[in-house]
C-alpha cells in the first residue's frame, strides 16, 4: 500500500493503462484475519487511518490528523467510547510509522491492553 501524489498517479495511469489502483479504505474493508472487536490503525507522520470492527462487522474507516501522542490516543478512546467497546478487551493493531517503545506507541498503550 502506497500513498502517492495525484500527479504521480496521473502519470502512472497514463503510462500503464491497465494499472490497478485502489483506495486505502477499499483495501481495509476487505482485510481478513481480524478479530470480532478490533481497532486497526495505520500511522503516517501526522495522521492515521483507523478501521473499527465490532462483533466482526465493519463500523468505521476514517482518517485523523494528530500532533501529539495524546491526540492519537484521544481519537482512539473516543472511537471506543462512541461504539461502546471496552478498551480492556478490544484488540488494537498498530501499523505504519509507529514502533514499539516510541512515544506514540506508549501514549496509546496506556489506555488499551490488547495492542
Amino acid at each position: 500500500v502506497y500513498a502517492v501524489p495525484r500527479q504521480v498517479d496521473s502519470v502512472i495511469s497514463f503510462l500503464f493503462s491497465n494499472d490497478c489502483s485502489k483506495h486505502l479504505y477499499s483495501l481495509l474493508a476487505g482485510m481478513e484475519g481480524l478479530s470480532n472487536d478490533c481497532l486497526y490503525c495505520i500511522f503516517g507522520s501526522s495522521y492515521f487511518t483507523a478501521m473499527l470492527l465490532k462483533e466482526g462487522k465493519l463500523q468505521l474507516v476514517q482518517s485523523f490528523q494528530y500532533k501529539t501522542p495524546e491526540d492519537a490516543a484521544y481519537y482512539l478512546l473516543q472511537l471506543s467510547h462512541a461504539y461502546e467497546m471496552d478498551t480492556n478487551t478490544v484488540q488494537v493493531k498498530l501499523n505504519g510509522m509507529i514502533s514499539a517503545g516510541s512515544n506514540l506507541y506508549n501514549g496509546i498503550s496506556k489506555y488499551f491492553l490488547n495492542n
